[in-house]
């Protein structure tokens, strides 16, 4: 983080949507939210788009309960 790399312009851009305290933080919803983000940065249709030629994006979501986790990986179409 202390050398950007997680800037918008960095080289692992993190949270570009502003994360999600931006959007209230349901249980259940999260992950969700989370999956949108990925897929509109991944077509280019996200509002504050990540200047990114990456063809993979990471999404880790933990449930509710801590006891439930799940990770997905998304791949430009």
């Amino acid at each position: 983080m202390i050398e950007g790399r997680t800037r918008m312009d960095g080289a692992l851009p993190v949270n570009p949507s502003g994360g999600l305290v931006g959007f209230g933080h349901p249980t259940g919803a999260t992950g969700v939210r989370m999956l949108v983000d990925l897929h509109q940065h991944l077509t280019g249709n996200a509002e504050n788009p990540v200047q990114s030629s990456k063809e993979l994006a990471l999404m880790i979501n933990m449930g509710g309960n801590d006891k439930t986790l799940t990770a997905l990986l998304a791949k430009r179409g």
